[in-house]
């Protein structure tokens, strides 16, 4: 989802299938997965009640051992093929 209607645009990042979500700059073109993420405290507010809100800060964290402790056989399989950077790219992957 990107928002509009800011002096920015935002793109709202929400994971599918636990309540997280973070925030990123625009796509530079159609089809653009890179992500750099960014902090935004007004929609942070909006949505922190119903969501856990990643800061720009914790989205670029490694992926650390204790991070993904709780994962299944399946999604750290998908991490060891795909070799995610940072927690971000776990949270937010489009692997699947």
């Amino acid at each position: 989802m990107t928002l509009r209607g800011r002096p920015e645009t935002v793109r709202v990042l929400c994971n599918a299938h636990y309540p997280i979500v973070a925030f990123a700059t625009p796509a530079a073109h159609e089809g653009d997965m890179r992500l750099e993420f960014m902090n935004c405290p007004e929609l942070a507010d909006a949505l922190g009640v119903e969501f856990a809100i990643l800061t720009g800060h914790e989205a670029c964290a490694g992926v650390a051992d204790e991070l993904v402790a709780q994962l299944g056989e399946n999604e750290l399989h998908q991490m060891r093929y795909w070799r995610p950077q940072r927690i971000s790219d776990v949270i937010f992957n489009y692997w699947d």
